[in-house]
């Protein structure tokens, strides 16, 4: 039988570092250690590996991992949009292969990823106390958090998510003089919706426009919006509310077309405004404001970030891309 051809992972192995810095040693590129170059080509040849064979590139495995609640990760549009960010900036790389998988520890999927050695992770919709995204830190592989927050060793690329809720409800506040705002917010401890909620408390609290004495009122459900609506509508009526903030888009569509349904005059008596760029925002029954941001800028910004780490540029980095206001006609505002 002839013997199996070695592969980049065992010169990583036996070098004790990543497979991206053994592509980039053997290829050149990159600001890589000329020590731990010599020590990745002298094992390269001992190993037998055919070093200066045509291909080129980085050859790396990355994770996408993503929370288990999620059951097709196809059918969560933002989500997946952002995976395939992650994808089409990993793709230009080189020999990138990408494997998705649940975060759930014991899981076949799951351990089958981890047993890859991969050079990195990213994860969706999860947060830095999740279990799978500390297993990965403390197997000393780069975790990145993509759209929520880091620290304490993970790493992170997201929408700065708190300035965009704050710029939501300044508007509100400044442009159209809401002073009763109901907050609606999914009932998950995730560091986006937490940092959202600030971002429209801050600016609430902050305001130097018009007259003091914005109220606030949160509401938060914890599978659907539709489980809160009659408590959303009696709200609407008893404290006058003439704002709601979402902070995601896609519950905004839907409260939108529910308070129309009930006779509820939007923009004129009530401005709705959402969180994502989401598809049916534009389609809703108001065409629906929302604060969005860059999803391929996100993977861009997230597949750089992996390589800095694997190079060892950086040990931990949070990075925050900015947001804007797609202002529609559920806000009162003409299309902008």
């Amino acid at each position: 039988m002839a013997a199996r051809r070695p592969t980049l992972n065992d010169i990583a192995r036996r070098a004790g570092v990543s497979k991206a810095t053994v592509s980039l040693s053997l290829n050149g590129k990159g600001a890589i250690n000329e020590e731990t170059r010599r020590r990745v080509l002298t094992i390269a040849a001992e190993l037998g590996y055919p070093i200066g064979a045509p291909g080129g590139g980085i050859s790396m495995t990355i994770g996408i991992a993503y929370n288990a609640a999620i059951k097709r990760l196809e059918n969560t549009e933002i989500l997946s949009r952002i995976a395939r960010s992650i994808q089409s900036a990993a793709a230009n790389l080189g020999n990138t292969s990408i494997i998705y998988a649940p975060a759930i520890p014991g899981d076949f999927a799951w351990q089958n990823l981890i047993n890859t050695d991969p050079d990195g992770i990213f994860f969706l919709s999860l947060d830095t106390a999740d279990s799978a995204v500390q297993e990965v830190v403390a197997a000393g592989i780069p975790a990145i958090l993509v759209n929520q927050h880091g620290g304490r060793g993970v790493s992170s690329v997201s929408a700065d998510n708190e300035r965009g809720m704050a710029m939501a409800a300044a508007h509100l506040l400044e442009e159209h003089g809401c002073r009763r705002f109901l907050y609606i917010q999914y009932d998950r401890p995730l560091s986006s919706f937490t940092r959202r909620l600030e971002g429209c408390r801050h600016a609430l609290n902050t305001t130097t426009a018009g007259p003091a004495g914005a109220s606030l009122y949160i509401m938060k459900y914890t599978k659907s919006v539709n489980e809160i609506f009659n408590d959303i509508m009696s709200k609407v009526q008893t404290a006058a509310i003439d704002a709601i903030i979402c902070d995601r888009s896609h519950v905004a569509t839907i409260v939108v077309n529910h308070l129309c349904r009930e006779g509820v005059s939007i923009p004129e008596k009530l401005k709705v405004i959402g969180f994502d760029g989401i598809e049916a925002a534009k389609k809703s029954r108001l065409p629906l404001t929302v604060v969005d941001y860059d999803i391929q800028k996100l993977g861009e910004e997230a597949v750089s970030l992996l390589l800095r780490l694997v190079k060892g540029e950086v040990s931990e980095a949070q990075i925050l891309l900015p947001c804007k206001l797609v202002r529609r006609a559920s806000c009162g505002c003409a299309a902008i």
